[in-house]
């Protein structure tokens, strides 16, 4: 289903925001993996990198593709699509921004030895060439329509004269980028500081002369925000929006995001193997209710995992009707009348939407053993 809450994207879009001070953002609940944009595949991860890095392309709000660190691009062949380069960019330790950037971060992206985890979403990617210093071609393996997708939504351009100098750990861990925020510190378990890029490409932006990325508990955000110890909470708990709304001193905004909340399977053996089975599952859970009762009516069904103005979505496909007997019936046919248990790992921020899942399924025999995660242990 797709999430609605009360956020504030960070990226540019501070325009409020008055200079002379730090915005304080709590984030989420816990530090990041890594600030290694190659080694993440998260949102948590992404959010902040986002602000560190830019890629050569990006989308802007309503999801159409906008120039970033290129200016313009057109497509040489079927295969080939050719990027200028913006000129005058440099990375945040004075490392000038040019092709061979972009043929580096690429080549490393697309390198098994990195380990980036969305690999296969840019499989068809073969390689990137210098044609020179703000010229760089990005050749596929066949026709791609929707390379410029993959690009804004998951290529960030990294310096490499930084890290052949610091190596990979160093740079995971003290980042550097070209974006509108510079790494300042990291004190694991509690915040990350970043510090307005003076020298940032687009004129007047950013807007404020920081960001701290603070991690607070679910249950302690909105006294954090209520106490002033951080100024937004970038993802407001559905359960908690009535409690900021009835309060005069804060705002909260709200807009669909591009965020899904998919439950994931593994079908390597046992009974979610059994295509019945997962039918069934999809059947017993009352999605309308998981929304009311988990999100407060901030989202609703949907039956794919790409969202509206999203590249791959299919307004056509319709979620799941919530049809128990169907469900019973589905469960019998795959051989499992009376249902059967299996291991559900959750993080802590899903923990009940999970609850609520787990006792729809009970009704159809169907056992959710309930597990709570780190960020980490999920990766």
């Amino acid at each position: 289903m797709i999430k609605e809450f009360a956020f504030l994207w960070i990226l540019l879009s501070l325009a409020g925001t008055s200079h002379g001070r730090e915005l304080i953002v709590c984030d989420d609940v816990s530090d990041p993996f890594t600030l290694d944009p190659q080694k993440e595949f998260s949102e948590k991860n992404h959010t902040i990198n986002q602000q560190i890095f830019d890629g050569i392309v990006r989308f802007d709000p309503d999801g159409k593709i906008e120039p970033a660190l290129a200016v313009s691009w057109e497509r040489i062949d079927p295969y080939r699509m050719r990027f200028k380069l913006r000129q005058g960019v440099f990375f945040h330790n004075g490392e000038p921004f040019d092709a061979e950037a972009v043929r580096f971060s690429i080549e490393r992206y697309l390198n098994p030895e990195t380990g980036y985890p969305g690999l296969s979403f840019i499989g068809s990617i073969s390689h990137a060439e210098v044609v020179d210093s703000n010229t760089v071609d990005i050749v596929t393996k066949h026709p791609d329509a929707i390379l410029l997708n993959r690009l804004a939504g998951l290529i960030l351009i990294i310096p490499p004269k930084y890290i052949k100098e610091h190596g990979p750990e160093n740079f995971a861990a003290r980042p550097v980028g070209a974006g509108p925020f510079a790494f300042k510190e990291w004190v694991k378990g509690n915040r990350i500081e970043l510090t307005a890029n003076k020298n940032y490409w687009m004129k007047g932006f950013p807007k404020t002369d920081g960001l701290v990325f603070k991690f607070i508990p679910y249950e302690k955000q909105v006294d954090a925000l209520f106490a002033g110890e951080v100024d937004l909470i970038t993802d407001l708990p559905g359960t908690q929006t009535l409690k900021v709304k009835t309060n005069p001193k804060f705002t909260v905004l709200k807009k669909p995001s591009f965020y899904t909340m998919p439950f994931a399977l593994n079908l390597s053996s046992g009974p979610l193997s059994n295509v019945k089975v997962r039918k069934a599952l999809n059947h017993a859970v009352n999605k309308e209710n998981l929304i009311r009762y988990d999100l407060l009516g901030n989202g609703k069904p949907i039956a794919t995992l790409s969202m509206p103005g999203e590249t791959g979505h299919n307004p056509l496909l319709k979620p799941y009707e919530y049809n128990l007997n169907k469900a019973r019936k589905l469960l019998a046919e795959a051989g499992y009348p009376k249902g059967f248990s299996t291991e559900f790992l959750v993080k802590k921020n899903a923990e009940r939407a999970a609850k609520i899942v787990a006792a729809d399924l009970k009704k159809i025999g169907v056992i959710l053993n309930i597990t709570l995660v780190s960020d980490a242990d999920m990766i």
